[in-house]
């Protein structure tokens, strides 16, 4: 039986919310981005797209193509407020095989619904209604056989779009769209592609063996021409934690690609996976990583630890490992996470400590202690030696 993948897409994620703040932006030309020396736009209206504004577009080229254009602030809170709302809509109807791809979006294998739902269009054209009655956002949603498909599928058409791409309609849907359409082709490989006559998503399809189109897509050429013929085997990845794991992970908005900032959002991650699984008086005899790249490949790799970890500073070093064993600063990461398994609560766990070992609650502590320290003092200058940086 063929999968039903779908991609649900809010349309305009922080502009809608900046006018559900501000019911006076509607049908406005408004933007949220930063300032207007160095600032670029996170997103915009659709008012203002119709002027040729557009998101990572420099705040001040913005203003000459729209003088009257209205710029928020990024407000990050409200955002992170109506996106969880929408994530518990969308697993209150389609149940939890879910993937967030970012905080606006995610991908959503809807196959066993066919059981149970006759009318699966219906059904989920009344879930996009009732995100719109509920929180006042519209969304997007693209229904497929596979998660590239889908996701082509809800940009297609906007805001409030509902399309169905199947395998049998890639040559009259998606080949004719131009190069730069393709999810995955950034805005430096498109025009390069065209310079080689790879002008369509078809072109792309059709390209066997192409010595300048292989040299400029590298090791992912293959990839990259299976999904233009509408294959792609990936699953959707729930990497939300079970009962026997404690874990997090981070979709980022824009891909990482620095190392320093690689790290540092590890760093992020083992710091909040170690804040829950000291709530639950756990310790973890295993880690995993999950790395995912911004050319739908991903990679997942874990290891057992012979003594338990639960605070941060071990959590980072034993994840870095990992990933420096694995991964070498060589493709932009667009999601990490962090995992802990076999998992123990600490009254079971019997060993002979020795003299050189720390006790592990009070390795535990140490947060807290820094925390109560830098309370008294009214700022933040205390901090553990593992996070100073050159800079400090």
């Amino acid at each position: 039986m063929a999968k039903i993948i779908l991609h649900i897409d809010l349309n305009a994620f922080f502009a809608s919310v900046e006018e559900i703040k501000n019911p006076r932006l509607i049908g406005k030309a408004h933007a949220v981005g930063g300032s207007l020396k160095r600032g670029v736009l996170s997103t915009c209206s659709y008012e203002a797209r119709k002027r040729g504004v557009h998101s990572a577009m420099p705040v001040g080229q913005a203003l000459k193509l729209c003088p009257e254009l209205i710029i928020n602030p990024v407000d990050m809170s409200s955002y992170k407020e109506y996106s969880k709302k929408f994530f518990n809509i969308i697993e209150k109807w389609c149940g939890s095989k879910i993937e967030v791809a970012s905080i606006d979006e995610c991908y959503v294998d809807f196959s066993d619904y066919t059981n149970y739902c006759s009318d699966i269009v219906s059904y989920l054209k009344k879930m996009q209604k009732h995100i719109k009655d509920t929180l006042n956002l519209g969304c997007s949603i693209g229904v497929a056989p596979n998660k590239f498909l889908a996701k082509m599928a809800s940009d297609m058409h906007k805001p409030m779009g509902f399309t169905i791409l199947r395998k049998r309609d890639v040559s009259k849907m998606l080949w004719p769209l131009d190069i730069k359409d393709m999810y995955g082709v950034g805005n430096k490989t498109a025009p390069r592609l065209k310079e080689v006559g790879i002008f369509t998503i078809g072109d792309l399809a059709n390209c066997q063996n192409n010595y300048e189109v292989m040299k400029i897509l590298g090791k992912n050429y293959y990839v990259y021409v299976n999904l233009a013929n509408g294959i792609d085997d990936s699953e959707v990845i729930d990497y939300e934690v079970d009962a026997k794991s404690i874990g997090n992970s981070t979709t980022f908005y824009n891909d990482l690609i620095e190392e320093n900032e690689i790290k540092k959002e590890l760093k992020e991650l083992a710091k909040s996976v170690s804040r829950r699984i000291c709530l639950v008086s756990n310790l973890a005899f295993g880690i995993s990583i999950t790395i995912k790249f911004n050319d739908f490949t991903h990679i997942n790799r874990s290891m057992k630890v012979d003594e338990p970890i639960c605070n941060d500073d071990e959590i980072y070093l034993k994840a870095l490992k990992l990933l420096e064993n694995n991964y070498y600063y060589d493709k932009p990461i667009r999601l990490l996470g962090i995992t802990l398994y076999d998992l123990k609560e600490k009254k079971d766990i019997i060993r002979q400590m020795n003299i050189f070992e720390i006790n592990i609650d009070n390795k535990e502590n140490i947060d807290k202690i820094i925390e109560r320290l830098n309370d008294l003092v009214g700022d933040k200058v205390f901090k553990k030696a593992s996070e100073v940086s050159n800079d400090d």
